[in-house]
This record gives C-alpha cells, sequence and structure tokens, in this order.
C-alpha cells in the first residue's frame, strides 16, 4: 500500500484498485491542545507577573497561577491520547473510507457501501471553524452523507488531494 497523502492525522493511500482514506482522528486534539496550551500561558503569565507586582490591575494572580496549573494535566491527557491515535495501526483506526473503483463504490471501513462513485463529488471548502480561514477541508458528498476525508493549511497539497480524489471517482463535478 502506498501512501500519497497525510497531514492533520488524515492519510491517503493507493492499494490495487482502491483509494483508502484514514481519519486518525487527531485534528481536533491538536486544536484543543494548543487552545489549552495558550490558556495556560496566558493565565499562569499573568498570575506571575500580578504575584511579583510587575503588572498592576491583576487580582488574585494566584488563582490565575492555580488555574494555569490545573490545565496542564488535562493538556497531558489531551497529549497522551493523540500520540495514541497518532501511532495506531492502519488496521486499528476505525474511521475512514474506501473508494473501490473496481465495484465503483464507496465503503466504510466495516465494508458498508455508502455511495455509488457515479454520486460522489469531491468539495474543497475552507475551515473557518477549527483554523479560522487557514486550513482547508476536503469532503466527500453524496446523496444522503458526507464525510471530510482531509483537512491540511497548504493549498497545493488540497488541490492535489482533490485532484487525486476526482480522479479516482471517474473526474465528475468538483466544487
Amino acid at each position: 500500500m502506498k501512501q500519497l497523502f497525510r497531514d492533520f492525522g488524515y492519510e491517503v493511500f493507493r492499494r490495487d484498485g482502491e483509494l483508502r482514506l484514514y481519519d486518525r482522528r487527531t485534528a481536533g486534539l491538536v486544536y484543543a491542545r494548543g487552545l489549552l496550551t495558550a490558556f495556560a500561558l496566558v493565565l499562569g503569565g499573568l498570575g506571575l507577573l500580578g504575584g511579583l507586582n510587575l503588572v498592576e490591575n491583576v487580582r488574585a494572580p494566584y488563582a490565575l497561577l492555580g488555574v494555569a496549573a490545573a490545565l496542564v494535566p488535562v493538556i497531558v491527557v489531551v497529549q497522551r491520547v493523540y500520540v495514541a491515535r497518532r501511532d495506531l495501526s492502519l488496521q486499528d483506526v476505525r474511521r475512514g473510507w474506501i473508494i473501490d473503483r473496481r465495484e465503483r463504490v464507496l465503503r466504510d471501513l466495516a465494508g458498508n457501501v455508502l455511495s455509488d462513485l457515479a454520486g460522489l463529488r469531491v468539495e474543497v471548502r475552507t475551515d473557518w471553524w477549527r483554523s479560522r480561514g487557514i486550513a482547508q477541508f476536503i469532503r466527500l458528498r453524496w446523496v444522503d452523507g458526507r464525510c471530510v476525508v482531509f483537512r491540511t493549511i497548504d493549498r497545493s497539497r488540497a488541490r492535489d488531494v482533490r485532484e487525486t480524489l476526482d480522479d479516482a471517482i471517474g473526474g465528475r463535478g468538483v466544487s
């Protein structure tokens, strides 16, 4: 199996007549870890500066330090979950999809047919929610469903993934 793309916990592989798309579900963990770390640093910094009387108008600096310290174990747990998911073997990844070019269907990893390839569309969207417009996500859409199959901040990689997916489903209707 040849890996074609990897970013934000999403991976794309080619194997025989299939394109295999895996989601290790790490993107949200990276976002949460970054946000929690930023909060801990800001609160800890304000608490430290207020405790040393280097900044005025900081009320309860030790409470700020306490909250920052309480965030550390949460950050550690998020990091451990991230590492565990990142290091899973592909056989243990539970979220993913298979574009089967021989049978002309999209399946989930359990083998359930989600759509025929004729009804599948590739969409590239800007991720305003998690990245404030920095990242793009690639989504597959069919009549009664949709799924995000890749996310990246590299616009040329997003284009390459989109073209690879479009080619795999037969080159129709990219939006």
